[in-house]
């Protein structure tokens, strides 16, 4: 701990992995029960709504090298940016394939933020 506090880098960047640990865990058991108590999804859609966020998260993967010199500050305010837009795809609509991108939308964004603050 005492390390941690020392380091201000160090602090940033551990605080920002465990916002971004939450942030997933959080929002992936919302579209869970969202699809299954509000849109009466069966437990296969869900699972294809789920694969869909792995298939963001490879894409975000390729992605990343695009972005290594760019400023981390405006990284991470672009990908919450359209980490935003992606659960707001998931929720303003019914139609399933939007939610799948939806969701492929923001766990792309959300691994690109967790890869690049692990590159840092």
């Amino acid at each position: 701990m005492k390390i941690l506090i020392a380091n201000p880098q160090q602090l940033i960047s551990t605080l920002a992995m465990a916002i971004l640990a939450f942030t997933t865990i959080f929002i992936t058991l919302t579209i869970i029960f969202y699809a299954r108590i509000t849109l009466e999804l069966s437990e296969g859609f869900i699972g294809v709504l789920l694969s869909s966020a792995g298939i963001g998260n490879i894409v975000g993967i390729f992605l990343i090298n695009k972005f290594k010199n760019l400023n981390w500050v405006l990284l991470m305010s672009f990908l919450l940016i359209i980490s935003g837009i992606g659960i707001l795809m998931i929720t303003a609509t019914n139609a399933f394939i939007m939610m799948c991108l939806g969701m492929a939308v923001f766990d792309c964004a959300l691994s690109t933020r967790e890869l690049r603050q692990m590159n840092s």
